[in-house]
């Protein structure tokens, strides 16, 4: 006779693998489009349109911020709650109401915030006006919120409708693109506003398909809950920002147009070979996360590894692939603007993702059991070291210096330390 655990672990590894193929398939989508919509924005802006957006789509990573950790907690928070066999329609009333009240509460930081960014990041760029730089900063605001609609659905095993939304953002995108082509619009700030009427988009969907918003609804209990463990959260992504998001701040201030836009494309390149197993990750967190939660150790450890197998074997496969055919594919999508890419750039995006490989998937181990301290230790140290040496080999050597600042800090911290702590934390619960 087949026990129950048999079954329910037949039923979640079969809705994991049902959102890692929708992932798939969507993400095959989507890296199709964002090429296609990097070659249509070239045609419409030029390359300084496409730096423009590179930079403030950078932005992101700071506005996310602002939800304060938020959707990782909750997402974990559920995953507690469906151990123990406990509802958490509270939960997820009361999450989401308090993202709308941090919108309320944030958004004159941000408006004033996406000023600043006009008049100090992109004063080099006249063209754009202080209203579209505003419009698209709170956009990104909005998106950063909306992550808690995903952390939900990934929680409660509906993985494959976060997994599509990004193909669903750049369907809207290109739509677009394509309308103003044949209508000849080529105005950067009516271009740019496209991105952000396609996050809105996706934001919606992902409301209706969470079934937040249903009753207002703020549990005291829940609340502080939620504050002890977004807490960690919080200040994880603030340091992590330091690393991940600072490089277009430093090459707005010390690289040409051109440059910027040469790692622009090459990162959109590689880092959708890496959002493929990113796909993988967020649809394992919460196997992982209900696994350890469960205190089935060596269940968690063994998904870890097949983690890092399946990650490091696509990129060194078809990351080859693509440093040996990045030139070309860097002519086609600037439409011959762009001729040349240093063989250097591209394998240290090849050795950037397998490092970003191995240590993402122990950073999400230890995350989806709420182990923010490790990492809060450590990566004020990476932080330090990614901005002192993306701003010292930037300046030296332009686009290289900067990704070769982003694989030192790795290399330094993140590397050795992650792999260390998981399996340390794990061999000390055994012999409890």
């Amino acid at each position: 006779m087949v026990s129950r655990g048999c079954l329910n672990g037949f039923r979640v590894f079969k809705i994991v693998k049902t959102a890692v193929i929708a992932g798939w398939v969507a993400r095959a989508l989507v890296i199709i489009l964002s090429l296609v919509n990097s070659r249509f924005l070239i045609e419409l802006v030029g390359v300084e349109g496409l730096a423009v957006q590179s930079i403030l789509i950078s932005l992101a990573t700071w506005f996310a911020l602002l939800n304060f950790g938020i959707p990782s907690a909750v997402q974990n928070m559920i995953s507690r709650y469906r151990a123990e066999g406990k509802d958490y329609g509270r939960l997820k009333q009361t999450a989401s109401n308090v993202i709308l009240l941090i919108f309320a509460a944030f958004s004159p930081l941000v408006i004033g915030l996406g000023i600043t960014v006009k008049h100090l990041v992109l004063s080099r760029y006249p063209e754009v006006a202080t209203t579209t730089v505003v419009l698209f900063c709170v956009g990104l605001f909005i998106a950063g919120l909306s992550v808690l609609f995903n952390q939900i659905l990934y929680a409660e095993q509906r993985g494959h409708w976060p997994n599509v939304y990004p193909a669903i953002n750049a369907l809207c995108i290109t739509g677009c693109l394509i309308a103003f082509r044949f209508l000849s619009i080529s105005n950067i700030n009516t271009v740019l506003l496209v991105f952000v009427i396609a996050n809105i988009v996706v934001v919606v969907l992902a409301i209706l398909q969470a079934k937040v918003f249903r009753t207002w609804c703020l549990d005291r209990q829940i609340l502080k809950e939620i504050w002890h463990d977004c807490r960690g959260f919080a200040l994880l992504s603030f340091l992590a920002a330091g690393v991940l998001g600072i490089d277009y701040l430093v090459m707005s201030r010390i690289l040409v147009t051109q440059d910027i836009a040469v790692y622009n494309i090459c990162q959109r390149v590689f880092m959708a070979l890496f959002s493929v197993h990113a796909i993988i990750l967020t649809s394992a967190w919460s196997g992982v996360s209900e696994a350890l939660f469960a205190k089935q150790w060596e269940v968690a450890r063994k998904r870890i590894r097949n983690l890092l197998f399946i990650g490091g074997g696509m990129v060194v496969v078809l990351g080859g692939i693509v440093m040996i055919s990045m030139g070309k594919i860097t002519e086609i999508i600037s439409h011959g603007k762009i001729d040349t890419v240093p063989m250097t750039l591209t394998f240290l995006f090849l050795v950037y993702m397998l490092l970003r490989i191995w240590s993402d998937t122990f950073a999400m181990a230890l995350l989806s059991c709420n182990e923010t301290s490790i990492l809060n230790r450590y990566v004020p140290f990476q932080a330090a070291i990614s901005i002192i040496a993306q701003i010292w080999l930037g300046s030296k050597f332009g686009n290289t210096g900067i990704m070769l600042g982003l694989i030192i800090s790795f290399l330094a911290t993140a590397v050795w330390i992650l792999p260390r702590a998981f399996y340390r934390i794990t061999r000390e619960t055994y012999s409890v």
